[in-house]
């Protein structure tokens, strides 16, 4: 049997924690350290909420935190930003330009 995640996650590397070393970018399962594959090594659910999340007691991956966020695109450059300000100002940190005073690229 081949010990490793369950290949309906998508996994990372974990930079910053110190209690795993890998975290599906889905759900936020993530391995066990010392040793083991965690709720990595059974089927990805897909994704969670971050309420569901840190009820299950999971890592809340950056696909939970950015769904559950505002966020405004630059007509000009495409940039996504999830800044509040950004968002209700429809400012572009990229352009360093409001929106409204964007003329349009050809």
């Amino acid at each position: 049997m081949k010990s490793g995640p369950h290949p309906s996650h998508q996994t990372r590397i974990s930079m910053g924690a110190s209690t795993y070393d890998e975290i599906c970018t889905i759900c936020g399962a993530t391995d066990e350290v010392p040793g083991g594959w965690g709720r990595l090594a059974e089927p990805c659910p897909g994704p969670v909420s971050v309420d569901r999340a840190l009820a299950d007691g999971r890592a809340i991956p950056l696909s939970a935190w950015t769904l559950a966020m505002p966020a405004i695109t630059c007509p000009r450059c495409g940039m996504v930003s999830y800044h509040p300000k950004d968002v209700s100002e429809r400012y572009c940190g990229h352009c360093h330009e409001f929106h409204e005073h964007m003329k349009e690229t050809p």
